[in-house]
């Protein structure tokens, strides 16, 4: 059987749209009537092959999974990786085109499923405050950078970067930043020394727009 081409998929489709039914407009494009019914309902993508072609997620609820990961992730919420999990099994449920097992999905779904969005990525969580991430939207960096050059301008400081000192405070612990990856040999523990000392220490540092730092 000769691969039909996607213009006459969404040509016939289009046709249907127009008010044709789906077995005129099947005979009219030389189609089968069930395949071009799985297209039209999105069982199936347009450029599918000859064979058994039925998808867990439809394309429309596929996309809909992946605005929702990005708005999450534009407002400071990322999805974690079981929430995506509950998320794409509850999409295959309301695209309702095959029966699900109870594991669905799995681990190998899910990263298929990724690997097919290049544009997401699985990366180790950062903690964002809710007062910071509230100040994080490109309104808010904006309106800041604007009220930035617009004072510089007064103040003529635009090309003068050593007159432009910023600083900010870090707390520094004894004990250091928790486990971190070490070389042994087989067999040993991988013990390190550390202070018992858990007493905080506080550093404020002090540097310029031109790279210079306050002694």
């Amino acid at each position: 059987m000769t691969k039909v081409p996607v213009e006459t998929w969404e040509a016939a489709i289009a046709a249907v749209a127009g008010g044709l039914s789906e077995r005129k407009a099947a005979k009219a494009y030389g189609i089968s009537r069930g395949p071009l019914h799985q297209r039209i309902n999105g069982l199936v993508p347009l450029e599918a092959r000859r064979g058994p072609q039925l998808v867990y997620i439809t394309e429309g609820a596929d996309r809909g999974v992946v605005e929702m990961v990005r708005y999450r992730a534009l407002h400071g919420m990322c999805v974690g990786y079981e929430e995506l999990r509950s998320m794409l099994r509850v999409a295959a449920e309301t695209a309702g085109t095959r029966p699900l097992t109870d594991d669905f999905p799995n681990d190998k779904f899910t990263q298929r499923w990724l690997a097919k969005h290049p544009d997401l990525s699985s990366r180790t969580a950062q903690l964002l405050d809710v007062d910071r991430a509230s100040a994080s939207t490109a309104d808010v960096v904006l309106h800041y950078f604007n009220n930035l050059q617009s004072v510089m301008k007064t103040l003529d400081l635009l090309d003068k970067p050593n007159r432009i000192w910023n600083c900010d405070e870090t707390g520094i612990c004894p004990q250091g930043r928790g486990r971190v990856r070490v070389i042994c040999p087989k067999g040993l523990r991988a013990n390190v020394q550390r202070s018992a000392d858990r007493e905080n220490v506080s550093i404020m540092a002090c540097v310029n727009a031109a790279g210079e730092r306050m002694p």
